[in-house]
């Protein structure tokens, strides 16, 4: 909070403390934390995955997948975006998605073992 006082333009800060609400269960601070980074700085691709995953554990899977799909639109080679689009597809139903998904993120990072194991689960949920 001191870094915003000093420099509330720091969109690092505000996805910071963001994620320091997020991980108290402060969803809501953690929200305006986050929306506050995109406006500063709209292409700031983390806030926006942050903000997915927010939405994502609330229920809110297609506005999940927006948020997700913008990330990946503004920073195509993170992975970690890829990684959770594919979970919020395979929590859809979306298991062709999601495995795409999982195989970009394996693709861009293949030392993602959430990805590996999340597309291990979805090749299982699909009979494959």
């Amino acid at each position: 909070r001191m870094c915003l006082v000093i420099d509330p333009s720091l969109v690092d800060a505000h996805c910071n403390l963001g994620n320091l609400h997020k991980a108290q269960g402060r969803l809501d601070a953690a929200r305006k934390c986050y929306l506050e980074a995109i406006r500063l700085k709209p292409e700031f691709a983390i806030a926006w995955s942050n903000l997915a995953g927010i939405f994502k554990e609330e229920g809110q899977l297609a506005t999940a997948v927006a948020y997700y799909r913008e990330a990946a639109r503004l920073c195509p080679v993170f992975a970690d975006v890829y990684s959770n689009l594919g979970s919020a597809m395979q929590e859809q139903g979306d298991l062709a998605e999601a495995k795409q998904c999982y195989a970009t993120a394996i693709s861009l990072r293949p030392d993602l073992a959430v990805a590996h194991g999340n597309l291990g689960a979805c090749l299982l949920q699909s009979g494959e």
